[in-house]
């Protein structure tokens, strides 16, 4: 028999907003949330981390096919006043949702991330608003 907080059509009305959640293993993104918090968590400088995700995703707010339009380590770099390949250093941590090619060009592997980082709720300390 499927717990009540598995059935399909109660998920489908909590992803709707007709129905509250009972608790976060209620929540219809719960996994992907802790994957999410896992991964950033992770991570040995935060900040650093999080000045990227920044200007990836809010002072770069025109994705294509959620790709940044500018995408590249060289550029952030140099917008940072960083030495360069401190990008390319930061994103090594992320390695599980994004990537950073050898030429420097950033790849989102997961368009839910930003779904993710824009919602308080979900990501909590590391919300980007």
């Amino acid at each position: 028999m499927v717990a009540t907080t598995q059935l399909p059509t109660r998920r489908l009305n909590i992803i709707r907003q007709v129905q509250p959640p009972r608790g976060d293993e209620d929540l219809p993104y719960a996994e992907l949330n802790s994957l999410y918090n896992y991964v950033l968590s992770k991570v040995r400088d935060i900040k650093r981390v999080m000045q990227v995700l920044r200007f990836l995703f809010i002072l770069n707010p025109d994705m294509i096919d959620g790709r940044p339009t500018i995408s590249s380590a060289h550029m952030i770099d140099s917008f940072l006043f960083w030495n360069p390949g401190e990008t390319q250093a930061c994103l090594s941590q992320l390695a599980s949702v994004m990537e950073c090619d050898a030429d420097g060009d950033i790849h989102i592997l997961h368009a839910s991330l930003r779904d993710f980082l824009y919602d308080p709720f979900r990501s909590r300390q590391f919300y980007l608003c």
